[in-house]
């Protein structure tokens, strides 16, 4: 019987290249969160943990933030999920602002609205991004309001987490103490397909 495993580990090459991608991805994205709150977004390079790292907790301190999430899972040529990550304050601030509203006033109806909205604008700015440059087409769902610190690091718990790619993209919006992250989570056995791509742009 032949052996139908599926590679689940990025060469080096590969690595770079497809943090270079969702890099570009994440520019665009927080240029739409820039135009949103009339503030400079500052992000960080996206990371690609190895698979010992997240076995090693990479991800599990997250688990100890009360956490507010929108997830968005997309599918076609490549499938998976992206979930934009905040703390709860970091949310509530986020809400007041494009709301103008006090934080105080910020109602859980509310923040459920408006997360999702940021998710449907950033998720799209950046595997929609990936999508077109690997020339690959996307469906994207609608997005879903998570209020659970367990979701928002289910991934990083369970084993099938083998089997996909992980990318970690942080941000900060400057004068507010608004912080968030994307995980964005990919199926190997479509990325694997999407690696040529990733390989010819990085020869």
């Amino acid at each position: 019987m032949s052996n139908t495993k599926q590679r689940t580990t990025l060469s080096d090459e590969e690595r770079e290249t497809l943090v270079e991608l969702i890099h570009i991805g994440m520019g665009r994205a927080c240029a739409s969160i820039n135009q949103m709150v009339l503030n400079k977004v500052k992000w960080k390079i996206p990371i690609i943990p190895r698979q010992e790292d997240i076995k090693s907790g990479i991800l599990q301190d997250k688990a100890k933030e009360n956490l507010v999430m929108s997830s968005l899972n997309f599918s076609g040529d490549l499938t998976g999920h992206v979930d934009i990550m905040f703390s709860r304050e970091s949310g509530t601030e986020l809400t007041a602002i494009l709301n103008e509203i006090e934080p105080k006033d910020v109602d859980p109806q509310t923040m459920v609205e408006t997360l999702n909205e940021i998710a449907n604008i950033t998720v799209n700015s950046i595997v929609g991004t990936l999508s077109n440059l690997l020339q690959k087409k996307l469906d994207f769902k609608t997005p879903v309001f998570h209020d659970s610190t367990q979701l928002a690091t289910a991934n990083a718990t369970d084993p099938s987490i083998q089997e996909n790619v992980v990318v970690i993209a942080e941000f900060t919006i400057a004068n507010t103490q608004v912080e968030g992250s994307f995980q964005l989570v990919f199926a190997y056995d479509t990325m694997s397909e999407a690696t040529k791509k990733i390989r010819e742009k990085a020869s």
